[in-house]
């Protein structure tokens, strides 16, 4: 079993030699099916590299050489991915890398820890990788520490509010960087040895709040007290608790690697089910969103109907009514007949569909934003009304 899989980890472990590519460049894996969204603006992401660049490590000692360093590197690598682009807290696991290699190697590397070994979707657009992993953080919580998971809830604190930073800077700007270090060594590890995307950032969450769960309990349920404790939890972790938490996650690697590890074996159908309901909640939200902008477009469309009709209601335009030779109009008859009583000049024809906009024949099940607009303005205007006579009463 241990040879098998030795062997399998070998077969996907790229090999170096005399003729090989030391920068061999990796594949990207397949990213779970989610609604398209349009790639970023490539000025808008140039310009947002530009600024998180000269924030990065500021205090650092070779901040002059490691800042453009950063701004070529998340420049190349948007050129590369431009569907991900720029997301970030990127700026500082490429400022880590290029602490230890040079930019050619430091480039791959962070292609291997986005594309391979980090959860997909961790930096998209819509950051649907961090709702998964934080919604199995919440499951993780609630099968083991109850008692921690209500007391946040108590206070009106959720979990996420501190893991989302550790998800997204992978324990870098949180916890010291020799730490931090090693848990990517682990986390590259267990990629290796799984041949996909890697637990471990989850877990490290996990055993940081399990560390920290008598402080916790211990705090009053209150969002005041509760919240900078837990955004502060990696900081006030002592040398001896970041050593627990390091064996922690190399006891799980080690078991995963291998297949003795039955919380990797609940994990997976966990984040598959959670992946597929964000999956649908955002292609919901992208359907609705769309829908809104169709009203948009339709009430723009209105408007502008009825500001060429001269401001005729409902967007019809009046049409002169004909004229006979010497000039007088002519007089149609109504209901009761030509010229009699209830007959009156040509109304104007309905309007068209062009005029009611390219939507307005569908049907909407959701108030425009407009329409729900001018409802709470009504409503405001009603309330002030009824202060104002009960002040004079």
């Amino acid at each position: 079993m241990r040879a098998s899989s030795r062997g399998a980890a070998a077969a996907r472990t790229p090999k170096c030699g005399p003729n090989s590519n030391p920068n061999p460049e990796p594949e990207p894996r397949t990213p779970n099916p989610e609604p398209r969204t349009p790639s970023p603006n490539p000025n808008q992401v140039q310009r947002l590299i530009k600024t998180d660049a000269r924030r990065t490590f500021a205090e650092h000692r070779h901040a002059r050489r490691l800042q453009p360093a950063v701004r070529r590197l998340l420049d190349a690598y948007s050129h590369r991915n431009p569907a991900t682009g720029y997301c970030q807290s990127m700026n500082f696991i490429a400022a880590s890398l290029l602490l230890h290699m040079p930019e050619p190697r430091a480039f791959w590397a962070f292609c291997c820890l986005l594309e391979l070994a980090l959860p997909d979707g961790l930096h998209a657009s819509q950051l649907h990788g961090v709702t998964i992993e934080l919604r199995l953080l919440d499951d993780l919580l609630s099968r083991q520490h109850g008692a921690l998971l209500a007391h946040l809830r108590a206070a009106g604190v959720s979990a996420e509010m501190a893991a989302s930073r550790w998800l997204m800077c992978v324990f870098v700007t949180v916890l010291p960087l020799r730490t931090a270090a090693r848990l990517w060594d682990l986390m590259m590890l267990d990629a290796a040895a799984k041949g996909g995307a890697s637990s471990v950032p989850l877990l490290a969450c996990f055993a940081l709040l399990q560390l920290h769960e008598a402080r916790l309990l211990a705090t009053p349920p209150h969002a005041s007290a509760l919240l900078p404790l837990l955004v502060q939890l990696p900081a006030l972790a002592s040398t001896n608790q970041r050593e627990a938490l390091l064996e922690s996650v190399s006891r799980f690697v080690a078991s995963a690697a291998y297949g003795t590890d039955l919380m990797q074996e609940q994990l997976a159908p966990l984040r598959a089910a959670h992946a597929r309901v964000v999956g649908a909640e955002l292609k919901r939200d992208a359907e609705l969103s769309l829908l809104d902008e169709a009203e948009l477009a339709a009430e723009r469309d209105r408007d502008r109907d009825r500001e060429q009709g001269g401001g005729a209601p409902g967007g019809v335009v009046p049409v002169p009514p004909p004229q006979r030779g010497d000039g007088s109009e002519v007089v149609t008859g109504g209901a009761g007949g030509a010229g009699g009583a209830g007959g009156g000049r040509s109304q104007s024809p309905p309007p068209s569909s062009s005029s009611r906009g390219r939507y307005a024949s569908k049907f909407y099940p959701y108030p425009s934003p407009v329409s729900r607009a001018r409802r709470s303005d009504t409503f405001l205007l009603y309330l002030l009304a009824c202060l104002l006579t009960c002040l004079l009463l």
